[in-house]
């Protein structure tokens, strides 16, 4: 009986902890400089993005996925998968944001606002890196 989480699972999720808190320091560091704006959110969230998709393209494909393949062959179909992951994360926050930041703080808003977006990026990066990515 095959497992129902395996260790790639497990490692991803780790990793995912890791970009999460990555993703949170940059984004809360360049929104400390910024005006609260919903633009200005979203330029912060694509930064910060940008910082822990680099840690996890590293991370996944020397550790989680452990692909023999030469780089230049995962380079284009994980910045494929990661743009998508990235214009879902941008998204989900952004729109959280401008619903959130009528009814919160900024800091408050950014704070849920980066959960959720974190949140709805993270499965489809996972499969998207195990089966187009990194596979065989």
């Amino acid at each position: 009986m095959k497992k129902i989480i395996n260790t790639q699972f497990i490692k991803f999720a780790g990793i995912g902890i890791l970009n999460t808190a990555i993703d949170f320091f940059i984004l809360k560091l360049i929104m400390h400089f910024g005006d609260g704006s919903i633009s200005w959110f979203m330029v912060s969230k694509a930064f910060a993005v940008t910082g822990a998709t680099t840690n996890s393209f590293v991370m996944n494909r020397f550790w989680t996925f452990k692909t023999t393949k030469k780089i230049k062959e995962d380079i284009s179909p994980f910045l494929i998968i990661s743009a998508l992951g990235m214009l879902i994360n941008v998204s989900v926050g952004s729109l959280s944001y401008g619903f959130l930041i009528d009814h919160l703080v900024s800091n408050v808003a950014t704070n849920i606002s980066a959960v959720f977006a974190a949140s709805a990026s993270f499965l489809f990066n996972y499969f998207g890196y195990k089966y187009f990515v990194f596979k065989g």
